[in-house]
């Protein structure tokens, strides 16, 4: 008997070491194999929930102000697209809960005058970029369409759409692995376009399902924070820029530099805000999408570069 005991035992060890391998290597992001580098799907659209504080005033958020949700206000959800066959998320929890805060976010007149770090446009004195994609096709992504997320490349563009005013947003990431940079995209936004309704860059990535993240808002603003697979950590909240377009159907462009571990935010090729953070030093790169207040937030993503910096 304790001859058969000690045989089931071991047969239970090997099983679970033969899973924690099985596990550990659907984890490896697929090798780039073809000349031409192209993206082979190794990474996946992710989603994240920030659902609003139940002390949220509405009447104010309706009215056309800012939404009173706190920046750690938030139930972050990472989800995976239903219908998508790619890699799991490797954390070891798909939900967590965040501490909410009474504090309100400032409206925006309550915010300080965003300083211009710079008054010429950086673009005109870095050259041709290392790498552009126009949205000519999908080849670079890994684009995927559920019911709250959708992306697709469409018409010279990345069209992302956020689905519902649900505090949901949602990015996917492309295959090069970035170390000092300045990254730009240029996007218009859809004919609906208010509030918090947010589109940007995640850049530095280690990995697809977290990064930091940089989101320019419909009421012209900008927010920088790092999303850890888990919550966010807010590195610059809401901030009121004179040098964002406001509104529906206007176009900007959006771009992140990235030195060491000094980072420059630029609105339209202009720095408008800079930060120090030792969190990565290199990483992948991706577009943003998310609503709060409209019904099928569009944007179109007319163009995404980089420049290597030394």
């Amino acid at each position: 008997m304790k001859q058969n005991r000690f045989i089931f035992a071991s047969l239970l060890i090997i099983a679970a070491i033969s899973a924690a391998c099985s596990i550990n290597s659907t984890l490896q992001p697929t090798q780039v194999s073809s000349n031409d580098l192209m993206f082979t799907q190794a990474a996946q659209t992710v989603v994240v929930q920030l659902t609003a504080n139940a002390s949220v005033d509405t009447a104010t958020a309706q009215a056309g102000g800012q939404s009173q949700i706190p920046a750690v206000t938030a139930t972050p959800e990472v989800v995976l697209p239903t219908g998508t066959e790619t890699m799991p998320i490797p954390v070891s929890s798909p939900t967590q809960s965040v501490t909410p805060s009474d504090t309100p976010s400032p409206t925006p007149t309550q915010n300080p005058p965003t300083p211009t770090l710079s008054g010429e446009d950086i673009v005109k004195s870095l050259g041709s970029a290392t790498w552009t994609d126009n949205f000519d096709n999908g080849d670079n992504w890994s684009f995927s369409k559920d019911d709250r997320i959708s992306m697709e490349a469409k018409d010279g563009n990345a069209v992302l759409i956020a689905h519902n005013p649900d505090y949901y947003y949602g990015w996917t990431v492309s295959w090069p692995t970035l170390t000092n940079f300045y990254l730009e995209i240029t996007v218009k936004t859809g004919a609906e376009c208010a509030g918090q309704d947010k589109y940007g860059l995640i850049f530095r990535s280690p990995d697809p399902s977290e990064g930091y993240l940089l989101g320019f808002s419909c009421d012209g603003r900008f927010r920088v924070w790092y999303f850890t697979g888990k919550k966010e950590d807010i590195i610059q909240d809401w901030q009121t820029s004179s040098n964002i377009l406001s509104g529906p159907q206007q176009t900007n462009r959006l771009g992140i530099k990235a030195v060491g571990n000094k980072y420059t935010v630029y609105a339209n090729g202009i720095g408008v805000y800079s930060f120090l953070d030792d969190r990565h030093s290199e990483g992948k790169f991706g577009i943003m999408v998310g609503s709060v207040k409209t019904t099928d937030f569009t944007v179109y993503v007319d163009k995404i570069s980089y420049w290597d910096l030394k």
